[in-house]
């Protein structure tokens, strides 16, 4: 069937709602709602054959809870995100060394490193992002990977910081949500 256009473009569909809601259900477990994919699975198949197993007063209060529950853990998490990034950064901008960039993040340089980065060079990068709460997003180096691109392809906080190394050089930089993933974070690992 999928060499028909009409088939292709349905089964896209299918695959780009299926992986909104495999993007929503990581949201929702990362806030402590963790719901098995067979049932949504089934609610979906149900709701496409019109044979929904519950009232729509029961279904509408359970999407009501399960939103009213997820609002409280969403406040209870930055309330605790908020505190922990206001110890984080006391603690990161008195420690030596420790300065903020024209642009508005704080930066620490551990190593400055030997050679200078050339203007056009390409960079191999290995980056450990967390929270200030130290739940950890990404850790390259954990992982055996490296981020190699020409300078130039950096975002402007990125490339700002790497120019202040030389080769082989290291850097913790604290930049804020403005700076960074703004008001919308990046679910489901890092809230807004």
């Amino acid at each position: 069937q999928l060499n028909k256009k009409s088939a292709r473009e349905g089964y896209a569909i299918g695959i780009s709602l299926g992986d909104e809601i495999l993007q929503m259900q990581a949201e929702n477990s990362h806030w402590g709602s963790s719901i098995e994919k067979n049932i949504v699975l089934a609610g979906i198949i149900d709701a496409f054959q019109g044979k929904t197993k519950l009232s729509t007063d029961v279904l509408q209060n359970t999407l009501s809870e399960v939103s009213q529950r997820e609002m409280k853990d969403q406040e209870t998490l930055m309330t605790h995100l908020d505190k922990a990034t206001k110890q984080y950064l006391d603690r990161f901008t008195k420690m030596k060394n420790t300065k903020k960039s024209p642009s508005g993040f704080w930066y620490n340089i551990a190593h400055v490193g030997d050679t200078p980065i050339p203007d056009n060079g390409t960079l191999d990068v290995v980056v450990k992002e967390s929270l200030t709460n130290g739940d950890v997003i990404t850790d390259m180096d954990a992982s055996g990977t490296m981020l190699t691109q020409p300078l130039s392809d950096f975002p402007p906080i990125f490339r700002e910081a790497l120019l202040k190394l030389k080769n082989h050089g290291s850097i913790t930089i604290v930049v804020p949500p403005e700076l960074a993933y703004k008001e919308k974070g990046l679910p489901p690992k890092i809230p807004p």
